[in-house]
């Protein structure tokens, strides 16, 4: 790209290390942690409530069917979030290269707001 005297040029974005794989478009938009139901804690309470009560053997077979269940899908879902494969080298190197990127950003953004308009 060309630059016009008196401001600067832009650069594109460095790209982080070789070592690092980021997560697809694709990936980014299938799954949040915000979408992961693990509110486990009425399906506990319900289960300790029908021990207590004793009387029927198979609600309480139900009742932890239904936790077995529910923290299986749980458990499902937490294996599909994008970036749960990084290792802690992984995401220290990614969050160098984002911080580097964020600093350049900054930079940028200074020199275009300080510089001299015609």
């Amino acid at each position: 790209m060309s630059s016009t005297p008196g401001k600067p040029a832009l650069t594109t974005k460095p790209s982080p290390p070789a070592s690092v794989v980021t997560p697809s478009n694709e990936e980014l938009a299938t799954l949040t942690v915000d979408d992961i139901d693990v509110d486990f804690l009425p399906l506990i309470y319900d289960l300790i409530r029908s021990l207590d009560k004793e009387r029927d053997n198979q609600d309480t077979t139900h009742k932890v069917q239904e936790l077995k269940t529910k923290l299986s899908t749980a458990r499902d879902q937490i294996n599909k979030l994008p970036g749960i494969t990084y290792n802690k080298q992984d995401q220290v190197k990614l969050q160098e290269a984002l911080l580097k990127q964020l600093d350049m950003k900054k930079d940028l953004l200074l020199k275009y707001k300080n510089t001299f308009t015609f």
